[in-house]
């Protein structure tokens, strides 16, 4: 069984200021026994295509290959601290990120779910949200401390995607890139 899915990866430039503002913001969030996220785990996943069988994932990647390049490279930019499903319940405290062009992505996430349908694997028709996970939190009901700063304003400019495996351990998760794919260089006139 392989579990892939399908992301931007970010430099380590990215990755580390990232890294640097959610270990100033730990202290208020101590009573919610966050589990952090390690820097170099940063991405923002644009499908989850779940446990797969061999030959879901040979016919994941392989069909990949034949991805068709409609996507614009995009600018992403850290736009504000976020928590899912909502700050009353909060399960995940993420960064809000804003994709320029704000639909750059959207061509890449429909034909992965459709990919996704065609072989069976997991799928989802829940409207996509940009977001990059900081910390996942054991107890949502524990009081937040106070009022966070807001993040820094860091952008990125990705020139590819990835499909990604993730692999579980006791000691937490890593991810191995099964190959990379570019977007288009630039918008169209």
């Amino acid at each position: 069984m392989r579990r892939l899915f399908l992301a931007v990866d970010f430099d380590a430039t990215f990755r580390d200021a990232i890294g640097a503002y959610a270990m100033s913001v730990r202290p208020h969030f101590m009573a919610t026994q966050a589990s952090w996220v390690e820097p170099r785990l940063y991405h923002l996943t644009l499908h989850f295509f779940g446990d797969l069988d061999n030959e879901k994932s040979k016919a994941i990647i392989d069909s990949l290959a034949a991805f068709p390049r409609e996507a614009v490279a995009p600018q992403v930019s850290i736009s504000s601290l976020d928590f899912l499903p909502s700050r009353r319940q909060p399960r995940v405290l993420c960064l809000k990120l804003a994709i320029e062009p704000a639909k750059a992505l959207e061509p890449v996430i429909a034909e992965a779910r459709r990919l996704a349908d065609r072989v069976g694997a997991a799928s989802d028709s829940r409207p996509w949200r940009a977001h990059l996970t900081l910390a996942r939190f054991k107890d949502s009901r524990a009081a937040i401390g106070p009022e966070p700063p807001p993040p820094p304003r860091i952008t990125a400019w990705p020139d590819t995607f990835c499909l990604m495996e993730s692999h579980l351990a006791p000691r937490g998760p890593s991810y191995t890139i099964v190959e990379r794919y570019g977007f288009r260089a630039s918008a169209p006139t």
